[in-house]
């Protein structure tokens, strides 16, 4: 793998996901919920930010704070453009409700300096709001105890996707699975992955990941067992029916061609 994260033909490699991804998953797994029958209407509004300081304004990540819904965090991810550069936008916070947004990224850097702009993922914690996890691109993951005002790198890793399961904090990264029992401070493997784990999630107390060589896992019981191999490239997104643990969704690269298969199980892979 290269360490930018692109593969040969300028495409990200899946260490590079979007939001949009993630939430057509969601409702596709809601929509065939048998427990989800209806949807109320919802009306989106804009709440920025905006500008030309942010980038290309593509956001790749989302955390709020769900006792005090003002307070939430973005993370750019990669460009609109044709080798999909780097957005440039690192992270912003905003405690209004998005009328005014704030750049969060001291400490937020790169091995050579610069802003670690391409933001995967960001983890909040809901019963400790001051602290605050981010896992970019290039930069690794990092960690604030202050609502993002400043950030301490706490794994060099490349990584992902964050997932809680009780007390535990999964990561997606380039050396597998890693898990934290202290709120992101100390990181160890928890599924080592060759080429590393692409993705990882935790719905009704079940968490599945998947890795870049296409395989996908469930932990149970304190477990990492391979439930099969969906597709055949590298596994970009999973989804699981929070009413039935047993369907999942995979969301595979398809190696010939710039887009992506969507797989389904009925029987926990």
């Amino acid at each position: 793998m290269q360490s930018n994260g692109n593969a040969g033909n300028g495409r990200p490699m899946p260490f590079a996901f979007g939001v949009t991804a993630i939430t057509a998953l969601i409702m596709l797994v809601m929509s065939f919920s048998a427990q989800a029958q209806t949807f109320v209407p919802v009306q989106w509004t804009s709440v920025g930010p905006a500008g030309s300081q942010i980038g290309s304004g593509k956001l790749n990540a989302f955390a709020e704070n769900l006792s005090n819904p003002k307070v939430m965090y973005i993370g750019g991810g990669w460009g609109n453009t044709p080798r999909e550069s780097p957005s440039q936008s690192g992270i912003y916070g905003t405690t209004d409700g998005g009328a005014t947004w704030t750049p969060l990224d001291n400490g937020l850097a790169n091995p050579d300096g610069t802003i670690s702009s391409v933001v995967n993922g960001l983890w909040l914690d809901q019963a400790n709001p001051s602290v605050l996890l981010a896992s970019t691109e290039f930069g690794g993951t990092f960690r604030s105890t202050n609502g993002g005002m400043s950030w301490t790198n706490v794994d060099t890793s490349e990584a992902t996707q964050f997932s809680q399961s009780d007390t535990k904090v999964f990561l997606a990264t380039r050396r597998g699975v890693l898990v934290s029992h202290d709120d992101g401070a100390t990181w160890k493997v928890s599924l080592a992955a060759s080429a590393g784990a692409s993705t990882v999630m935790t719905a009704a107390g079940v968490t599945y990941a998947g890795t870049t060589s296409g395989d996908v896992y469930r932990f149970h019981s304190g477990t990492w067992t391979k439930t099969g191999h969906p597709g055949t490239g590298p596994v970009h997104d999973l989804a699981v029916d929070p009413f039935n643990t047993k369907i999942v969704y995979a969301n595979v690269d398809d190696p010939a061609a710039w887009n992506q298969n969507l797989y389904r199980s009925i029987d926990g892979g």
